[in-house]
């Protein structure tokens, strides 16, 4: 199944609601008793209109996309183990809000991870430590048990 693209979604409601519009007003200028030319002119500019009104939709969307993508791949490095990836997304809608959550749980996952490798440091040194410690009493007393008295 192919997955819509968001760009799409806001591109065919937006032509949707458009095109509404425009026939709306088409059929609105058929009603005013307007002549052959006039009504040509009316869909001229009603064309027009539509044509500027995609164009803009298309515009508008581009932000949208780059910002999506953006937090996607972001999402993928972190997913690969890159926990100090960051989106860098800053909006003020939903999904700069996204963005700055998605940001500050992979600082969380970075810090944690630090401090899990940390404690481990400590765990092999603690460890090594008390080996180093039972081995020396350990030695010490084989050595006695052999020196003749």
């Amino acid at each position: 199944m192919k997955m819509k693209t968001v760009r799409s979604i806001v591109l065919s409601g937006s032509v949707a609601a458009i095109a509404t519009a425009l026939f709306a007003t088409f059929v609105a200028t058929e009603q005013m008793l307007l002549s052959g030319s006039e009504r040509n002119l009316m869909a001229i500019v009603l064309l027009g209109a539509f044509g500027l009104a995609v164009v803009v939709a298309q515009l508008m969307t581009r932000r949208l996309v780059r910002d999506l993508d953006r937090l996607a791949t972001t999402a993928g490095r972190v997913a690969e183990g890159d926990l100090a990836a960051r989106s860098g997304v800053q909006r003020l809608d939903e999904v700069g809000a996204v963005a700055q959550s998605f940001d500050d749980m992979a600082a969380r996952l970075e810090l944690s991870e630090r401090r899990r490798t940390a404690e481990e440091a400590e765990r092999r040194l603690l460890i090594a430590s008390v080996g180093h410690d039972l081995r020396t009493p350990i030695a010490a007393a084989q050595f006695q048990s052999k020196v003749p008295e």
